[in-house]
């Protein structure tokens, strides 16, 4: 808002009242301050490197900082010394290290465009070194603009080593341009927060970056951010950004499929899935099902028919999504861990592979990211597993493509597979065919599509999924449990959204944030009440704010 101009004119319509000179003078003043104000909101943080797009600023700080901006009060007591040319004003960070070396740290920031500074390059002075009160003040100035770093020890220290070197490392970092906002990127972010329980807030973080709109960027943030909230199925933003993506092509391929249903040829339904899974893969050695890797509904089917494929005697499960330098710890457990996988830690995902443990499959993660031929690595660390044990029944759980039996451009791993081992595959796709109806599951031969353009034959079959995740779709609603949850934490949270996080309690005591959870759920909080279906059981309870701050934790007992 440019307050200024509208005092000037008011002025003048006043024609030099004595008045208006107190009004204008106040205005201008608190118009600096509104201003500082106003660039504040614009700070984002990815990790340890700071932005501010609004005033065009950036630094590298240090990952053991704990933002928040004191209140006035509090700041006159971390600033002892008055004549450092900053004030509160010109605050526009303010934090503290936690560990070793503790301390306050401001950034101010001054844009003085009638003055400039006496080099229009950076320069990097040490304004002030107080070796009695424990701090010091660094400068940097470039042109008009002007940013001071200041340090002040907490608790004791015996000299002011330690926050010179923090106080020079941080100042030498600082651009008064978008350079250091220019390099960044959703996949950076993605890469900062991959270890963040809390997706609500790493939803934040991709909602309020300073990144340019473009297709290429909106592509990727779409793909990650899918991914990301994929977490809680249930989650509405999740699913109106999978519609969106799906509407295209479903609505392409509708009357097609309608006709391909009508025709009751080469289909099989809920009903009759499991059985006809039976039959296709009874007399092979191998079967491979694809997933997207946003769609937890995925997961769920394949949870489905492993009591099925273990009776038709399938005795391993190669998951592309497990880390195989961990294929170890699945040897002595019954569930998975964080950092077994990327996508593994989705709760479905979890409840799929402890499944896959209980009936006696053995886990097997077959990926290779380090090798120049990706696809047929992975077809080669399968192999093993035949030539290791003769007696191997391999169901493959991939991503996307990788089962494609035959491509256009590069081979894929199924192919590979094909070649190296002389194997046919049983191959089912349920990624390529998006359609909604009241069918849960749908299984559709190939060849029904083989003169429909936009649709890759390569597989055997198709597996139309329109199951809706929730816990009574894996437990059954006979083993599913209706709690209503209070808390008066919850109350000072009205019309806002939380996320909460159940974890299996004997998974948790042991391995903490290592743990997956067996269901998330973001919700609005409108009341001190909410409402929960978990199967019987003792869970821990985790719950966080959008800023990633812990509201509750507590263990639940459902009986």
């Amino acid at each position: 808002m440019n307050i200024l101009p509208f005092v000037i004119m008011t002025r003048k319509l006043l024609n030099g009242n004595s008045s208006v000179f107190v009004y204008l003078i106040l205005l201008i003043a608190l118009s600096s301050c509104i201003s500082i104000d106003v660039n504040r909101k614009y700070n984002y943080f990815n990790g340890s490197e700071f932005y501010n797009d609004s005033l065009q600023i950036s630094a590298r700080l240090f990952g053991d900082i704990n933002y928040s901006f004191p209140l006035k009060s509090e700041y006159k007591k971390i600033m002892v010394y008055d004549n450092l040319n900053v004030d509160y004003k010109d605050l526009i960070l303010a934090g503290k290290a936690y560990s070793a070396p503790k301390y306050h740290m401001y950034l101010f920031y001054k844009n003085n465009k009638t003055h400039k500074n006496d080099t229009t390059i950076n320069s990097v002075d040490l304004v002030v070194n107080d070796t009695i009160n424990k701090f010091v003040l660094y400068k940097k100035a470039e042109n008009t603009k002007t940013a001071y770093v200041y340090l002040k020890a907490i608790g004791k220290h015996k000299s002011n080593t330690s926050i010179l070197q923090d106080g020079k490392s941080i100042v030498n970092s600082l651009r008064f341009n978008n350079s250091l906002k220019d390099e960044l990127t959703y996949m950076k972010i993605f890469n900062t927060y991959k270890e963040e329980d809390n997706f609500l807030y790493v939803d934040s973080k991709f909602e309020t970056a300073p990144i340019a709109k473009n297709n290429s960027n909106e592509w990727t943030k779409f793909q990650l951010l899918t991914t990301i909230l994929s977490k809680d199925p249930t989650y509405k933003k999740y699913n109106d950004l999978v519609d969106k993506f799906e509407l295209k092509k479903e609505k392409y391929l509708k009357k097609h499929i309608d006709s391909i249903i009508k025709s009751n040829t080469s289909v099989t339904f809920e009903d009759d899935f499991l059985e006809k899974i039976k039959q296709i893969s009874k007399n092979k050695k191998v079967l491979m099902l694809n997933e997207m890797h946003w769609h937890p509904k995925h997961r769920i089917v394949a949870l489905k028919m492993l009591t099925t494929l273990k009776e038709n005697g399938f005795n391993y499960l190669a998951i592309e999504a497990i880390d195989k330098s961990k294929n170890s710890f699945f040897e002595n457990s019954n569930f998975p861990l964080k950092s077994s996988g990327y996508y593994s830690r989705e709760p479905y995902f979890g409840l799929f592979i402890r499944e896959a443990l209980k009936q006696g499959f053995k886990i097997v993660g077959y990926d290779d990211f380090t090798t120049e031929n990706r696809e047929k690595t992975q077809a080669l660390n399968i192999k093993d597993i035949l030539d290791k044990d003769s007696n191997a029944k391999i169901v493959v759980y991939a991503g996307i493509d990788h089962i494609l039996e035959k491509s256009t451009t590069n081979k894929r791993m199924a192919e590979y597979f094909m070649e190296l081992t002389t194997i046919n595959p049983v191959t089912i796709d349920q990624v390529e065919i998006p359609y909604s109806s009241s069918n849960r599951l749908i299984l559709i031969e190939s060849s029904a599509f083989k003169n429909v353009k936009r649709v890759n034959t390569n597989v055997d079959f198709f597996l139309i999924n329109n199951i809706t995740p929730s816990l009574e779709a894996v437990y059954g609603k006979e083993n599913i449990r209706s709690i209503n949850y209070t808390n008066d934490k919850l109350g000072k949270y009205i019309n806002e959204e939380l996320l909460f996080s159940f974890y299996f309690v004997n998974e948790y005591s042991k391995y903490k944030s290592n743990s997956i959870p067996i269901l998330n759920k973001i919700s609005t909080i409108n009341n001190k009440n909410r409402k929960f279906n978990l199967p019987v059981g003792s869970y821990q309870l985790i719950v966080k704010d959008i800023h990633n701050n812990l509201i509750i934790s507590e263990q639940i007992d459902i009986e």
